[in-house]
């Protein structure tokens, strides 16, 4: 297989991101006490590089790996991580601005939420706007002043359609992925990885949108 130039710098950059990363993680570990703390690695694919996180506990590695972004090895793109094997639709990040700015990173990657997730839902809520307010929408009002009890009536009518939006919104989920570990990170602190992710999943469950 024959490497490019951006090629060979992408996989460089990435792991002087990662060395930085790794470091700062073991040190926080140590001043704290902690015997856990996070790592990250990658692995060079066909298009992309892979970066891979996992647990080193009193000093041994956890068997468990998760996949955290991909890299575009062309350009040095970042995206968030849909799956093992593939990245998530929109750029979250540059290679060189992670590099440049290290502190953007935390070790469980919410930090390629946070940024995307305030645009995105703004964007998500003002096409709900436009698609409800147009001329070919069943919800559609062609008279611009009404009562307050009629625009009451109108939300009690249309609530379950802009609820199924927002619960079938891949937009939803990562935003509320993002709110739910940063509260739970504020009332329990540091804690184990694995009760950290199951309790998300239960909170992600219990919370409705009335």
């Amino acid at each position: 297989m024959t490497f490019t130039a951006p090629q060979y710098k992408t996989e460089y950059l990435t792991e002087c991101l990662l060395e930085v990363l790794n470091n700062r993680w073991k040190v926080d570990a140590i001043e704290s006490n902690s015997s856990v703390y996070t790592q990250w690695e990658y692995e060079v694919g066909k298009k992309y590089i892979k970066v891979i996180q996992y647990m080193l506990v009193n000093g041994e590695r956890n068997r468990g790996r998760s996949c955290v972004m991909f890299i575009d090895k062309k350009d040095g793109a970042v995206y968030k991580s849909a799956s093992w094997k593939a990245p998530a639709k929109g750029i979250r990040f540059s290679l060189e601005g992670l590099v440049e700015n290290p502190d953007i990173c935390d070790c469980h990657g919410s930090f390629l939420y946070r940024r995307w997730c305030l645009i995105s839902f703004v964007s998500f809520i003002m096409s709900l706007v436009a698609h409800f307010s147009s001329p070919l929408s069943t919800y559609s009002q062609t008279k611009m002043s009404l009562s307050n009890t009629t625009v009451s009536k109108l939300a009690d009518v249309i609530k379950p359609d802009i609820i199924e939006e927002i619960y079938n919104s891949e937009k939803y989920f990562d935003m509320m992925t993002e709110l739910v570990g940063e509260a739970l990170e504020r009332k329990l602190g540091k804690c184990d990885e694995t009760l950290f992710f199951d309790l998300g999943m239960c909170l992600m469950d219990r919370i409705e949108l009335k």
